[in-house]
């Protein structure tokens, strides 16, 4: 069966309605560089492949040849911007903008209702978050990226842009419980992967109170944002009885879903907060989950990039039963 197969499963009903919030809108190119003498330049696709809409079918391999004086001689030696070729015959997935279906999928089959929403519509007021017990925030590969638009470059995609801090600050003060996940849900914060400027003023602005919500109201805080080369992730140890289970994402280009090549370390921020789940390679923490007057739990890693939607239900239905204790 596929990665989205419909297998129907018996489950008891919660009675309850979680809200999903696409979070993750993001379509860029990868991650790029130029140094200032314009001796090299090219594309890091090892940092960030970037996001494409759907589908990629131009994509035939990562650049090795950086330096730009390098000339075309041969297509088999094609100079300055030459790549790899391992790509050349196939498409991969880029962003389908489809994620909370998945996770709605997961929710019924552990009994749970849902609805789903636009971060737009959330932080519109269109929709009141305080009516769901539970919101689940799909945040994906969002990050701060430089674009360019009418001539001029601009930055969009923040995974928490100030409107969705003060909603959901204000969802946890009313004792609403959080899933959040993506893979890029510290870095934004405390790191970057395109070259923009960061000056006095967007620190105050913009990072400072970021990071001020993220510890103050989610919990966690940037440790890495070079976690693991590997797909494998396990539950470990905790004081909340989650099961020691494990799971893999993707983190190569490929037909099903959207790649992750570098996910998040984070760490707990606060002494009611603990690690629940490290990348197997190395022991990072890749997951860490709160309990106060309200509970989070804040993945490293998109949920939705797991390799089978088997695995999207276990963990969902296994977060879902801290979340909703």
């Amino acid at each position: 069966m596929g990665l989205a197969d419909s297998r129907s499963t018996r489950v008891v009903a919660k009675g309850k309605t979680v809200l999903i919030v696409n979070n993750f809108d993001r379509v860029a190119a990868p991650s790029s560089f130029a140094t200032r003498d314009s001796t090299y330049g090219g594309f890091l696709d090892h940092i960030d492949r970037g996001v494409p809409y759907l589908y990629d079918i131009s994509h035939i391999g990562s650049q090795y040849e950086f330096r730009r004086a390098i000339p075309w001689m041969d297509d088999d030696a094609a100079g300055f911007g030459a790549s790899y070729s391992d790509y050349e015959t196939k498409s991969f997935a880029g962003n389908t903008f489809d994620y909370p279906y998945y996770h709605g999928l997961a929710l019924i089959r552990a009994g749970y209702d849902f609805v789903s929403t636009s971060r737009e519509a959330l932080t519109s007021g269109a929709v009141n978050p305080d009516k769901y017990p539970i919101l689940d925030l799909i945040c994906g590969k969002q990050i701060t990226t430089l674009t360019g638009r009418d001539g001029a470059s601009t930055l969009r995609y923040s995974v928490f842009p100030a409107d969705l801090q003060e909603t959901l600050r204000e969802y946890a003060a009313s004792g609403g419980n959080m899933l959040i996940s993506g893979a890029n849900i510290a870095t934004d914060a405390w790191d970057k992967i395109y070259d923009y400027q960061i000056d006095s003023l967007m620190m105050a602005d913009v990072i400072n109170p970021m990071r001020d919500f993220i510890t103050g109201v989610l919990k966690y805080k940037w440790m890495t944002n070079n976690a693991t080369v590997g797909c494998d992730v396990k539950m470990v140890q905790n004081p909340f009885g989650l099961p020691l289970s494990s799971y893999s994402f993707f983190t190569k280009p490929n037909p099903h879903r959207y790649q992750i090549e570098n996910p998040d370390g984070l760490v707990p921020a606060d002494s009611n907060a603990y690690t629940i789940f490290r990348y197997s390679d190395n022991n990072i923490s890749a997951g860490v989950a709160y309990e106060g007057d309200y509970r989070v739990v804040s993945l490293g890693f998109p949920i939705e990039t797991l390799q089978s939607q088997s695995q999207i239900d276990k963990i969902i239905k296994e977060l879902m039963e801290f979340l909703d204790n």
